[in-house]
């Protein structure tokens, strides 16, 4: 049965539909069913005339020149001829909620029903790399001859909606039909889609397999350890490897001797046989992650005991496990050298089959439940790991996610139904088989903080660190708390949620179940569910108030901000002595009722779980999960507003944009936490960066973590190893800091800024990442040089408003005359190798900011905070905004220093003393350019020796 749909697509002026106009409509009419039936009916096109000019950026996007459109029908004619064209039937778009905003602004295409290729691409292709329709296209052999382009665009829109549909009806069956089923029961806007499939598959769709996912690699043995003494690894012998015609030189392509990377292993080597602690700083290019892995296998294999690697990003992750170590497979197989390795994540990374399966015997679902599941079923029968992070789940699926992941209670060995098909379990049981062991430092934290139970790693006495300048960080995260007013609400309305005309939520729905049973037993749990849904819509009415109150007790000090940033309020002893905290306090008697409220939850999980009433797993387990997540929810609440401990640091955002509070909680010292459950407790701890010093030194870092707190006694157990970065820098860098730039606090120094980053960026025809350091800086400059820099043909992209971080790197990377702005994120992990990133702008130190509540509150525990603390803080991130730039010994570059500090104040030379050894001029700013100009055009890039390959930054 074949159905028709009409693909459509707008161009306009910009992004918002209440202020920005349409310039071109395009629009294609066509048929899909089974292969023969699937044909173009109709197509149709028209400019807009917008009554006003076209800004140059979308000219320059669309190709739509301003003559074009002043001789085309204005929109109310062209809405008229659209409407015709459409009629009723259904409407397909890629983002389809950008066009309809703008089209039923103007009262079209108000009663069609729509669909969305992005939102069906994402749940029908979770490999697909991207989900834009240019990437879309690319990733299916898709033909888009002109993007950016109305009617172009729309035919992209259906051809891609037609594979799409293919590929649906290819699915198996039974996971169609219970997506059917799942979306039939929910006000889904892709309900119908999925029918028509369900209506529409032939006998040649596969069938479900007997199993989850039949193809599950072999999980290997655990590893057994061994009582004897720890190995003894031989330095000499894991160095030669490092050499030319040896393993890892032949099977390395573009291998090349690093006398850097041959140190940093053979401190590792002294430090795993002598069980000392090792912080080892290695410039970039050293190629540490092979320096460390090295070691890490051959000690793991010998003590037939897992060593653990742990990172901070996934893409480290990512490139230890499928690039460096599947490397070192290859190179050392011929010497009978063989590991196994594996990932490791927490336990809510994983799908569990079972927490799905229960979930999915619910009756009713929210088109959000919906959504997600038809992500998660697709998934299913092709995923080998089940791991989240290869479906992507959208923002507003998380709460989902939570219901169906592995949990503790539900994911241990004795309780866990899945058995083999557990994906956690088979992830732990991989781990405790597995020589080498990558985790996060979330992951690591975690484990270090089990006190009973289960840990989570199997036992390890050796690890190395990575990107090891974010572990206080992590572990102030981890060892931290955050709740905000949505979760306690949530919370509640999972239970029971009067907001339907018949309350819906696990209470109703235990009580609704009771009710045809007719006995005794069933009617005391319908009464007691009603009295608890009645509590439960009660309490949650007052959770507003409470939050009400605490936002009306921190009014004095929330400060005059921009309306869209939270106000982080540290609660500080004045705060907690004033007579509007007196009331929050007053106020969480609310608490109390919490408290009492989970026991009678727990209470009624277990008389339902000892009883005969047959009500089902997946309404009363969630029963006990519940009450314990609202007892836990309280406690934290109260330890944050009623009773901080001594170490505690508590605080409140009050985000105007969002009109929430949100309660947090750090540790003041992590030091103590790492001290004891890793620096004390394990054998060998190696910590590693290309940025752990400050002013030449470890000894923020090493006091921060913990290794040596200040005034420690202890006996020294840990070692130092600074090693440069093979790259020439004063042949490849130059930093040039300005003379006459105005510091980053006077009034000038803004225009200044704008001024200086135009003429830099036409000077250096773009290619061009400007660091930054706040929302606020970062928006006014990119309103101030986007429209001077598009006169020269150069595209400036903003952090936050053109995308995010991972596809504003991609579309830097490939741009010929890009200038791409960036806050936080953007001063580390930014890994752009070649001509595509010439020119680094710094434009001031990235100190944090001073009200912060964490830096606030650990800088008064120093006596000169500002030197410090906030000076090698803000040193170790400036380094790795430094690091973006050189990324190879082929690449060369310039970097503007725009923030006089560094010359006009005491510690300013410390800054500059943290850099390699650069080409550093000072002047004014009117020589920069050319001189950039001539540094990047005049002079060859330096290239090392022919028989040398380029080193890859590490």
């Amino acid at each position: 049965m074949s159905r028709i749909y009409i693909a459509l697509d707008l161009e306009t002026t910009g992004l918002h539909a209440e202020r920005d106009a349409i310039i071109e409509i395009g629009a294609v009419k066509f048929r899909v069913g089974t292969e023969s039936e699937n044909t173009t009916l109709a197509s149709w096109s028209t400019f807009v005339n917008p009554g006003r000019s076209i800004p140059y950026r979308t000219s320059r996007l669309t190709g739509i020149t301003q003559r074009e459109v002043e001789r085309a029908p204005h929109l109310r004619v062209a809405l008229e001829q659209l409407a015709a064209f459409v009629g009723n039937y259904p409407i397909v778009g890629h983002n389809i909620a950008f066009d309809l905003g703008f089209l039923q602004r103007h009262n079209c295409l108000v009663g069609n029903a729509s669909l969305d290729t992005f939102e069906l691409a994402s749940i029908l292709l979770p490999q697909a790399p991207r989900y834009s329709l240019a990437q879309l296209a690319d990733h299916l052999g898709l033909d888009l001859e002109s993007h950016h382009r109305a009617l172009e665009d729309a035919i992209a829109t259906q051809q891609l909606f037609t594979r799409l549909w293919q590929i649906a009806c290819q699915l198996p069956h039974d996971v169609i039909a219970v997506i059917n089923t799942v979306a039939s029961n929910s006000p889904w806007s892709l309900r119908s889609f999925f029918a028509a499939v369900a209506r529409q598959q032939t006998t040649s769709g596969k069938a479900l397999p007997a199993s989850l996912a039949p193809s599950l690699p072999l999980v290997p043995p655990p590893l057994t350890g061994r009582s004897a003494p720890s190995p003894v690894l031989n330095a000499d012998a894991l160095a030669a490897l490092f050499s030319r015609d040896a393993a890892i030189g032949r099977t390395l392509p573009r291998f090349e001797e690093r006398p850097q990377q041959v140190q940093m292993l053979r401190g590792i080597v002294q430090a795993f046989n002598r069980g000392e602690h090792l912080l080892v700083e290695a410039g970039t290019g050293t190629g540490k992650s092979l320096a460390y892995l090295l070691p890490a296998i051959f000690q793991a294999v010998a003590s037939n005991s897992p060593v653990v690697i742990s990172t901070n990003t996934i893409n480290l992750q990512d490139q230890l496990f499928n690039q460096d170590l599947p490397t070192l497979a290859t190179a050392l197989e011929p010497l009978g050298v063989h590991f196994q390795a594996a990932i490791l994540k927490g336990r809510t990374n994983y799908v569990c089959p079972h927490r799905l399966e229960l979930f999915m015997r619910r009756l009713q679902f929210n088109a959000i439940e919906a959504r997600a599941l038809a992500r998660l079923l697709v998934w299913l029968p092709v995923t080998q790991t089940g791991d989240r992070s290869e479906v992507a789940l959208q923002s507003d699926e998380e709460a989902l996610w939570l219901e169906v992941c592995a949990d503790p209670e539900s994911c241990r060995p004795d309780a866990c139904t899945a058995r083999n098909a557990c994906f956690f379990q088979r992830a732990r049981a991989a781990a405790l088989g597995s020589h080498v062991l990558i985790v996060n430092h979330a992951l690591l934290l975690t484990d270090l903080a089990v006190e009973t139970g289960q840990p989570i790693l199997p036992t390890y006495e050796y690890v190395v660190i990575d990107e090891a300048h974010h572990l206080e960080a992590r572990a102030s995260e981890q060892f931290g708390a955050r709740l905000s007013r949505q979760q306690l609400e949530q919370l509640c309305l999972r239970l029971h949620d009067p907001r339907e005309r018949r309350p819906t939520g696990l209470l109703p729905t235990i009580a609704a179940r009771c009710e045809p049973l007719r006995s005794g037993a069933a009617a005391e749990v319908q009464r007691q569910c009603g009295l608890l849904g009645r509590e439960v819509e009660q309490i949650t009415r007052d959770i507003a108030p409470l939050f009400d109150t605490v936002r009306e007790a921190l009014a004095p000090w929330a400060g005059r901000g921009g309306g869209d940033y939270d106000h982080n309020i540290r609660l500080k002893r004045e705060i907690r002595l004033s007579g509007g905290w007196r009331r929050v306090i007053e106020a969480t008697a609310l608490l109390d009722r919490f408290d009492r409220l989970a026991d009678r939850l727990v209470a009624l999980h277990a008389q339902l779980r000892t009883g005969d009433l047959g009500l089902g797993e997946e309404v009363v387990e969630p029963l006990g999960r519940l009450g314990r997540d609202l007892r836990s929810i309280q406690q934290e609440l109260r330890r944050i507003i009623v009773e901080p401990e001594a170490n505690d640091i508590g605080w409140v955002s009050l985000s105007p944009k969002r009109d929430d509070v949100l309660f947090h909680r750090a540790p003041l010292h992590v030091a103590s936490h790492l001290a004891s459950g890793l620096f004390r407790s394990k054998r060998s701890v190696i910590l590693t960066s290309a940025t752990l010093q400050s002013e030449g030194s470890f000894d923020y870092i090493r006091e921060r973590l913990g290794l040596e707190p200040r005034g420690g006694s202890q006996p020294r157990r840990y070692r130092e190893l600074s090693l440069g970065s093979p790259f020439d820098y004063r042949q490849s860098a130059l930093v040039y800091v300005p003379t006459d730039v105005p510091e980053p606090n006077s009034p000038n120094y803004a225009q200044t800024l704008h001024r200086a980053l135009i003429d830099l960026g036409r000077a250096t025809r773009g290619r061009m990442l400007v660091l930054l350091t706040s929302k606020s800086q970062l928006r006014g400059v990119y309103r101030a040089i986007s429209d001077p820099l598009a006169n020269d043909d150069i595209v400036v992209l903003g952090q936050y408003m053109d995308g995010g971080r991972r596809q504003l790197l991609e579309r830097f990377k490939t741009a010929q005359r890009c200038v791409l702005l960036g806050t936080q994120s953007f001063w580390e992990g930014v890994d752009v190798a070649g001509p595509a990133l010439s020119c680094l702008v710094i434009a001031r130190l990235p100190f944090p900011v001073p009200t912060d509540p964490v830096f606030s509150a650990r800088a008064e525990t120093y006596e000169d905070h500002f030197l410090q603390y906030a000076v090698p803080q803000t040193v170790i991130r400036f380094r790795q905004g430094f690091g973006r730039l050189i990324r190879s010994a082929e690449d060369r570059g310039v970097v503007a220093l725009l923030d006089s500090r560094v010359f006009t104040k005491s510690y300013g030379s410390i800054f500059l003393n943290s850099l390699p050894a650069a080409d550093i001029r000072f002047g004014p700013f009117r020589d920069l350019p050319p001189l950039a100009e001539r540094w990047l055009a005049n002079q060859p890039p330096y290239q090392k020796p022919s028989d040398m390959a380029s080193a890859t930054a590490d």
